[in-house]
């Protein structure tokens, strides 16, 4: 929001208005990412390429923001890359945090009791990581630069995805079971065929 009135000089209406768009098109991407990892790829797969295109984005949005390139090119390069992110973005979410309790076996009281505490560093590490978004990121953003500040989340991306490469031939990886919303569309295109069959019942009834 800060970004598209202060650095793209848009108004708070026109900000906001963007702002909604591209959280309806994250949220929406949830539903796509949940259903390729439960379907194809799995949640290995899918995190490790949706967190390689949110990175892309982070980079393409980095770069807009210098003063370079020119304003008929940064313009559409940042909104390109803001929902390039979006996308990667929804693949990323409902997947990592699953994949990180398929780590943990279910049948044993050790892995449990450490799947228990992981999750509490997992949360205290999302606080933290929130929190020196809002006053270490937003400020360099604001007073010093916002290349700079876009070059911070961009590191901290790229070296939070090279150390998830580096320990994938470690990680339990589950195979794709199907998604739940495959089931519901089979059910509803069965419904409606049906549905087309019982009409023609009934005009046939005396």
């Amino acid at each position: 929001m800060m970004c598209l009135n202060k650095k793209m000089g848009q108004s708070t209406a026109n900000a906001a208005k963007n702002v909604n768009s591209w959280n309806a098109v994250s949220s929406l991407a949830l539903f796509i990412g949940a259903f390729f990892a439960d379907s194809y790829l799995g949640r290995f797969k899918t995190t490790l390429v949706s967190s390689s295109l949110f990175l892309i984005g982070l980079i393409l949005l980095t770069i807009s923001t210098t003063s370079k390139i020119p304003e008929n090119v940064s313009t559409p390069l940042f909104f390109w890359a803001l929902y390039i992110t979006a996308l990667g973005e929804g693949g990323h979410k409902p997947c990592v945090q699953t994949f990180a309790a398929d780590q943990f076996d279910e049948n044993t009281l050790e892995p449990r009791k450490a799947k228990s505490s992981f999750f509490n560093w997992w949360f205290l590490g999302i606080s933290v990581g929130a929190t020196s978004g809002v006053l270490i990121v937003v400020y360099v953003e604001e007073n010093v630069s916002w290349t700079l500040g876009f070059s911070i989340a961009t590191v901290a991306v790229g070296l939070a995805l090279a150390v998830f490469v580096v320990g994938s031939s470690t990680y339990r990886k589950e195979r794709p079971v199907g998604s739940p919303f495959t089931s519901v569309a089979q059910v509803m295109v069965a419904a409606t065929r049906k549905r087309h069959i019982i009409e023609t019942t009934r005009k046939t009834l005396p």
